[in-house]
């Protein structure tokens, strides 16, 4: 199972705690993160931005599912992004999603965007 990555700038940057005593953040800038990642864990975050997750140029998989993302706004490209985890979180549309050159794998499900037909 996916280990969650990061750290808090500061105590005051957290929303409370998760399972496991593991910090909630509000937005990606919250985090320190680490150089070289490959695997980024932050699904049932509470997370509403995505700004400051800047380009991860080793990042293969990034988990968001279970969030309160309701832009792709401050994805940047990443080089190396496979698979996307998006399910359960409150994106009526995939606005703001930069091109991700070897992303083969998206999951939507559980968002208002799978109310359009593309998503059948």
């Amino acid at each position: 199972s996916p280990q969650p990555w990061g750290r808090p700038s500061s105590p005051a940057s957290t929303t409370g705690t998760g399972s496991g005593g593991v910090p909630r953040y509000r937005s990606v800038r919250d985090l320190r993160v680490t150089v070289g990642l490959q695997t980024l864990s932050l699904q049932n975050q509470r997370i509403t931005s995505l700004e400051g997750l800047g380009v991860q140029p080793g990042l293969r998989v990034l988990y968001l599912q279970g969030n309160l993302l309701t832009t792709l706004d401050h994805l940047q490209s990443q080089p190396a992004l496979r698979e996307l985890h998006l399910e359960n979180n409150q994106l009526a549309s995939f606005r703001g999603l930069r091109p991700q050159l070897v992303l083969d794998q998206v999951w939507v499900a559980g968002n208002p965007v799978c109310a359009h037909e593309f998503c059948r």
